[in-house]
C-alpha cells in the first residue's frame, strides 16, 4: 500500500497550521491579527522588535514570513536564520521547520542527519508534525538507519494525536507488514481515521482495500466512492484508477468522456502512463464521433441496425484489415460494430498496459483477432490454454491495430 511521497511530507511540514501566540501580549497578538487578515507589513513591523529582543515565537513567525514570502521577498536563507534563533530557544515548530529546510536543502546545505536531529528535538516536545517526520526518516532510512520498529513508534505517537498523515502511514505499515504483522483490519482502522480528516491518500488506500477485498468484503462500488473522494482532492493515482474504471466499466458504467476527463487531470500531474492512456482514449473518442457522423449520412434505405446485420468469420479478417488500411471510413461503415464469431487457434495472452489483472488475448494465424479480458474467471481459464488450442471466439468489431482486429464484448470458450 502506498505511503506518502517525500515531497508531500516536506510540504506539509512547512505549511503554517497556526501562528505561535503564547508569548508577549499586545504587540505580538496585534501582529497575529494583522497576519491573519493579510496585512503582512504591519505584522512584520510589530514582530521585528520583539524578535530582536529574543522572543522566540516572534522569531519563528518572521522565519515563516521569509519562508513563504509574506510581506517580504522569499528568502530561505533568512528563514533558516530566524528558525534557528527560535529553535535554539526551544520553539518546537521552529525546530520542525528548520529540520525541513535541512531535509530539502533550502537555505542550508542538505543534511538528512541534521534534519533528524531537529525533528527529534521537536518530537521530544510532543510535536506531532515532527513525530511524523521522524517516523518517516526511520521508515526511509534517511539521516538514521532504516528501522521499521522505530518508525512505527514515532508514527503511532503522532497518530495518537490525530495527525492524519501519520495515521495514513501507520495504516500502510499494517497493510504491508512493516514493523508489525500484516493486519488489513487494523490498517483500515487507521486509514478511516485519516480519511475522516480529509486525507486523500488514506481515502485512496481505503478504495484499494475494497477493490481487492482486503479487510472488508470486495465491493467495487464502494471502492469507486473512495477513489473519487481522493481524486476530487487531486490525488493523481486515484484519478488514473478512476479513469481506468470508466474505461473498463468496473464499479460504474463505462464512460469514455469521463475517463478522458480524469486521465487529463492525472496527466497534468505527470502521473506515469496517464498521457499515453489519454492519447488512446482521445483516439477512441474521435473514432466514435466519426462513426456517428458516417451513420447519420448513410441512405435511409440501409437497415436500422446494420452493425448487427452480419456475422463475420476468421476468413474475413484479412478483408477487414485490408479495408481498414485502404479506407478507414469504409471500414467503419462496413465492419465497425458487427458481430464476429469463429473457431480460431490461441496465439498468446499479454497483460494490458493500463490495468492490472487484465489481458489482451490473441487468436488466428496470418491475421489475428484480439480480445480484452478482465474477468478473474476468464483469466483463470486462459491460464490453462496452450498455444494452438482451438478456441471459439465471439465479439463485436471495434477497431484494427497493427494488423489485428480488436473485438469488444468477447465470449471465449474451448
Amino acid at each position: 500500500m502506498k505511503y506518502r511521497a517525500k515531497g508531500k511530507l516536506t510540504a506539509a511540514l512547512i505549511v503554517i497550521t497556526c501562528l505561535a501566540g503564547k508569548a508577549t501580549a499586545g504587540p505580538f497578538e496585534d501582529g497575529v491579527a494583522a497576519y491573519q487578515r493579510g496585512d503582512y507589513v504591519t505584522a512584520m513591523r510589530l514582530w521585528r522588535p520583539l524578535a530582536d529582543q529574543g522572543v522566540g515565537d516572534a522569531q519563528y513567525n518572521i522565519g515563516i514570513m521569509f519562508d513563504k514570502g509574506r510581506g517580504v521577498r522569499a528568502n530561505a536563507t533568512a528563514a533558516a536564520g530566524w528558525y534557528r534563533k527560535a529553535a535554539d530557544l526551544g520553539v518546537a515548530d521552529a525546530q520542525c521547520d528548520l529540520g525541513t529546510l535541512f531535509d530539502e536543502g533550502r537555505g542550508v546545505a542538505q543534511d538528512s542527519a541534521a534534519a533528524v536531529r531537529w525533528y527529534r528535538k521537536a518530537a521530544d516536545q510532543a510535536n506531532s508534525r515532527c513525530q511524523w517526520a521522524l517516523g518517516n526518516a526511520y521508515l526511509r532510512g534517511e539521516g538514521v538507519p532504516e528501522n521499521d520498529v522505530e518508525a512505527m513508534k514515532w508514527l503511532r505517537k503522532a497518530a495518537d494525536q490525530n495527525y492524519a498523515s501519520a495515521q495514513t502511514d501507520l495504516g500502510s505499515m499494517y497493510a504491508n507488514g512493516k514493523g508489525v504483522k500484516i493486519d488489513f483490519v487494523e490498517a483500515l482502522k487507521w486509514y478511516r481515521k485519516a480519511a475522516d480528516e480529509g486525507d486523500s491518500l488514506a481515502q485512496m488506500n481505503i478504495g484499494a482495500k475494497y477493490a481487492n477485498g482486503q479487510g472488508v468484503p470486495k465491493d467495487l462500488t464502494e471502492a469507486i466512492k473512495w477513489y473519487r473522494l481522493a481524486a476530487d482532492q487531486g490525488e493523481a493515482k486515484a484519478q488514473f484508477i478512476l479513469a481506468i474504471a470508466y474505461i473498463e466499466g468496473k464499479g460504474l458504467q463505462t464512460d469514455i468522456v469521463e475517463a478522458a476527463k480524469w486521465l487529463r487531470k492525472a496527466a497534468d500531474q505527470d502521473y506515469p502512463d496517464a498521457k499515453s492512456a489519454l492519447a488512446v482514449v482521445n483516439k477512441a473518442m474521435q473514432d466514435q464521433q466519426t462513426t456517428r457522423a458516417t451513420s447519420e449520412h448513410e441512405p435511409s434505405s440501409k437497415p436500422s441496425e446494420p452493425s448487427m446485420a452480419l456475422r463475420l468469420k476468421g476468413a474475413d479478417l484479412p478483408r477487414v484489415v485490408s479495408t481498414y488500411r485502404e479506407n478507414e471510413m469504409r471500414f467503419k461503415r462496413d465492419f465497425f460494430g458487427k458481430k464476429f464469431s469463429d473457431v480460431m487457434p490461441f496465439l498468446k495472452a499479454t497483460e494490458k498496459l493500463f490495468s492490472k489483472d487484465s489481458y489482451t488475448i490473441s487468436f488466428g494465424e496470418s491475421t489475428s483477432a484480439d480480445c480484452s479480458v478482465t474477468s478473474p474467471e476468464d483469466i483463470s481459464t486462459i491460464a490453462n490454454w496452450n498455444k494452438g488450442d482451438k478456441i471459439y471466439v465471439e465479439g463485436i468489431i471495434r477497431d484494427v491495430t497493427m494488423g489485428s482486429v480488436q473485438l469488444d464484448s468477447c465470449t471465449l470458450s474451448k
